[in-house]
């Protein structure tokens, strides 16, 4: 099975060329945890509207973690610091209009081209 196998949606970025058993848990976990993208773009929307002109998606799950254990009640769940560059990607692919505040370094969810 390729990762474009992989891939759920024909827009999203298909992480070609990676692990595929990492591109796999990445898309199941994204896909059984929709909410964890909405407070991505959610808190990096918050960044960028207090002037933030870089992030790290790092900052934004420990964020998401404080939110969800502390700030609300409910359904909790474990975040994966693997799936980070995978997010970071796939927020700023869904969003190509907006700041670009993540700085991408080579990674896994990458197709071997750092910027």
């Amino acid at each position: 099975m390729s990762a474009t196998d992989l891939l759920p949606f024909p827009d999203l970025p298909p992480f070609e060329d990676k692990p595929p058993a990492l591109v796999e848990a990445f898309w199941s976990f994204h896909e059984s945890n929709p909410q964890v993208y909405g407070l991505i773009d959610r808190f990096t929307r918050q960044a960028i509207a207090a002037g933030r002109e870089r992030f790290g998606m790092k900052a934004v799950f420990e964020r998401i973690r404080w939110y969800t254990t502390v700030e609300t009640q409910g359904e909790t769940f474990k975040l994966n610091n693997n799936y980070t560059s995978f997010y970071a990607r796939l927020w700023m692919h869904r969003n190509p209009t907006m700041p670009q505040v993540f700085a991408l370094r080579k990674s896994v969810a990458d197709d071997g081209a750092a910027t």
